[in-house]
């Protein structure tokens, strides 16, 4: 899965609070993804 495939899998799969975090693929790996929370004054 590629970093295009991995963000629209997550605004299909998320409720619409936790899109607002704005989480972001940081590391793919062949099992794992590590996701990065950006900094936010929202939150």
């Amino acid at each position: 899965m590629d970093e295009h495939a991995i963000r629209a899998l997550l605004d299909r799969i998320r409720a619409p609070w936790v899109r607002e975090l704005n989480l972001a693929p940081d590391a793919i790996g062949e099992n794992e993804i590590a996701l990065r929370l950006p900094d936010s004054r929202r939150i």
